[in-house]
């Protein structure tokens, strides 16, 4: 399958192409709106030594919060900065916001304690005697080597981390096209449709007489350079026979299509064509009259005469009518016609003793 062939097969099957993607968005729009948002909040410690200390009891606070609210707790450290980062993340913001300061304030106190120190540093004005005592005091703890300083910056607000609702939306979408491209490629695998003229030449080994394009284009006038070289290949493909059968694979329309443009061709080409379009009512189990039947309906001074059968699809009937005209001509339609219906006929026609003249496209383009 070619990539042009491959964008037809999607041109043929547009609706599932739009709709499951579109469904695929609006499931995930759906759900995630329906999600409650969720929250995060951080509190920050910098510390002037033993951060792994540090650390350790933060990420065991961090562990109990967890635990005690429902929330997700965590603490990460950050060498470069010789910082601790305890963040809490939930659907409740203000919550997040309490339990993240009391996760770093406990932290920094386990911290101390367990450093032999207290956390009242903030405190040496009440400990001193007066404010100058206090100031020289604290700067005589800041000089001393041996004195862990352990800095709180408490969270003030929560920020919404709740996933984007329009990006994974984007993504469902994108998800649900290649998903839609996966089916129709698959159905159309198990299906085992022809794709083009290539395919029937290559593995077939029959001749492509003309192409035709179906009835869905945007202007209903055939072209009027592929209806006169159609036109010219069954003229050739015909001499010497009584007229040619057309042999539709899976609906009868695209054989009538296929007339209808040779028709068009023919008046302005000023030559005659006769079609039989109903075999109904012909005699087909009895060759002869057959034969004859067709012969009298069809006018004796045609250039070319073309008899309608059914399709392979609905009817074995073809391979009555086939022999009576003399040669088969195979209609197909591209990315619709099923192989096992091609082979199907070949079979039929091949038990039957008819030449198989070559084979009419009919497809999009």
């Amino acid at each position: 399958m070619t990539l042009l062939d491959l964008w037809m097969l999607l041109k043929r099957n547009w609706v599932l192409v739009v709709a499951v993607p579109v469904l695929c968005a609006a499931v995930c729009w759906g759900a995630m709106s329906a999600m409650p948002a969720t929250y995060s909040a951080s509190a920050t410690l910098v510390t002037s030594g033993e951060l792994a200390i540090v650390n350790g009891q933060a990420t065991s606070v961090a562990a109990q919060k967890s635990a005690e609210t429902g929330l997700e707790v965590t603490a990460v450290q950050t060498a470069a900065s010789q910082s601790i980062t305890i963040t809490a993340k939930g659907p409740d913001a203000a919550e997040c916001v309490r339990v993240a300061n009391d996760a770093a304030t406990a932290a920094r106190d386990k911290a101390l304690a367990f450093l032999g120190q207290d956390s009242a540093t903030e405190g040496i004005a009440d400990a001193a005697p007066d404010a100058n005592d206090a100031a020289v005091y604290a700067l005589a703890l800041l000089a001393d080597e041996n004195v862990v300083h352990i800095s709180l910056t408490e969270a003030t607000a929560a920020k919404d981390i709740s996933p984007s609702k329009s990006r994974y939306t984007i993504v469902a979408f994108i998800a649900g096209l290649l998903l839609a491209i996966c089916i129709i490629v698959i159905r159309d695998m198990v299906r085992g449709s022809i794709h083009n003229a290539n395919e029937m030449e290559e593995n077939y080994d029959l001749r492509l007489l003309g192409r035709i394009q179906n009835g869905r284009r945007r202007s209903s006038q055939p072209l009027d350079g592929q209806a006169e070289a159609l036109l010219a290949s069954l003229d050739f493909a015909g001499e010497g026979s009584r007229a040619l059968c057309l042999v539709p694979m899976e609906s009868v329309a695209s054989a009538v299509r296929v007339v209808a443009t040779l028709q068009s061709a023919s008046e302005k080409a000023e030559r005659t064509l006769a079609a039989l379009q109903d075999a109904a009512d012909l005699p087909l189990t009895d060759a002869a009259a057959l034969v004859q039947q067709i012969a009298a309906r069809m006018q004796l001074e045609a250039d070319l005469a073309l008899v309608v059968a059914p399709a392979v699809a609905d009817s074995a009937d073809y391979a009555y009518l086939a022999p009576a005209c003399g040669k088969a001509v195979l209609v197909l339609e591209a990315m619709r016609t099923k192989r096992a219906h091609l082979e199907d006929a070949l079979r039929q026609l091949a038990l039957s003793n008819t030449e198989v003249a070559g084979f009419i496209m009919v497809s999009d383009r």
